[in-house]
């Protein structure tokens, strides 16, 4: 056997145990990332951390946003490894195009100094848009010369994962803690210039003029809210939240409204008590903290998708839109909150809970 067709049925055991695969002997050589459900932005992640400790090689941001086939894997590894033919890399990507998104969100024109909170999915937009997540990033800070902040959810666990993690409560590092999102935010936090909060539960990754600002603070109160928080310094600035592949259902900063009326609530809004992470600094140092988390009860009760009747005549505060089985949006934080507030206060002295826990 060669040691491609080798580095190929490796990858395809790799594939089969991370995309939970009945067999990988039905997984063809030209396998694109587009074409198997299971194989989206945090499976990717996990695929190439694992051929990067299998084979005792390191990918750069660069290379991991541009392999998004078993062909142009093998060819990454096997150049790591020795020099092979360029005839075996994958050149089907088409070239990065963001006007479907420019052309739809016209009536937000994003300014240069804005910011932007980015949720994302980005398996579902490459599709749309093809590129490559570099490109995308690079375009949402405003191209070459743009003074945009782009900041990003950089949590080290998905609602799934969430109670395991609060239990295993690892210790949190800005560069070795793995982000857990998606592949833009773990692919940014890589980037030269990028700002990753130490926050051990609501970790950020920002990039631009306002990234350090927005992230040094986090980790300093145990309350996720307080004025050292990136989400009140969002609101401070005005920002703006995009959703890139995902609708309004994927909204992270929802739970500040809840903060504010969590005694009216019929449950708790965090755990029972704090509990204790161990943050390793960027210097080496070791500090203990204790942090108030969000209760396994609520991630699993919001619903904020049920928000979108109570928007419909307000596109200036939200806007939400779908494009070949695509979904994105964009809303303007401080508005946002505004109306979410008055909904509450409604709901709550109603008897009812607001509409995103009806």
């Amino acid at each position: 056997m060669s040691s491609i067709e080798l580095l190929k049925t490796e990858i395809k055991t790799f594939m089969k145990d991370i995309f939970e695969l009945d067999s990988a002997l039905h997984i063809p050589d030209t396998l694109k990332m587009m074409d198997l459900f299971e194989w989206d932005s945090l499976s990717h992640i996990t695929l190439l951390s694992r051929i990067q400790e299998h084979y005792q090689i390191t990918f750069s941001p660069e290379e991991m946003a541009d392999v998004f086939s078993l062909p142009q894997i093998i060819q990454l590894i096997d150049q790591k490894l020795k020099p092979i033919p360029a005839a075996l890399a994958d050149s089907t990507q088409k070239p990065f195009d963001p006007q479907p998104i420019e052309a739809l969100l016209k009536q937000h024109s994003f300014a240069e100094e804005d910011v932007l909170y980015v949720h994302s999915q980005a398996k579902k937009v490459f599709g749309l848009c093809g590129g490559t997540p570099l490109e995308m990033i690079q375009w949402l800070l405003g191209g070459e010369c743009g003074q945009r902040t782009v900041i990003f959810p950089a949590f080290p666990f998905v609602s799934d994962t969430y109670v395991h993690y609060l239990d295993s409560h690892p210790r949190f590092h800005a560069e070795k803690t793995p982000v857990c999102t998606g592949l833009l935010p773990e692919l940014a936090r890589k980037l030269q210039g990028a700002e990753r909060s130490l926050h051990p539960v609501l970790s950020e990754c920002a990039i631009g003029p306002k990234a350090r600002w927005l992230t040094e603070s986090a980790h300093l109160a145990s309350y996720p809210f307080s004025p050292n928080s990136t989400y009140s310094k969002l609101v401070e600035l005005d920002a703006s939240v995009f959703g890139i592949g995902v609708d309004i259902n994927t909204n992270a900063l929802i739970h500040m409204i809840d903060d504010e009326f969590k005694e009216y609530y019929p449950f708790n809004l965090y755990m029972k008590r704090p509990i204790e992470f161990e943050i390793e600094f960027p210097d080496g140092h070791l500090e203990k903290r204790e942090y108030w988390v969000y209760s396994p009860e609520i991630i699993r009760r919001i619903k904020p998708r049920k928000l979108r009747p109570f928007f419909e005549k307000y596109p200036q505060i939200l806007t939400e839109f779908e494009l070949e089985n695509v979904w994105f949006y964009r809303l303007k934080i401080r508005p946002f909150f505004e109306k979410l507030r008055e909904l509450a206060k409604q709901s709550l002295c109603s008897g009812r809970l607001p509409p995103w826990y009806q």
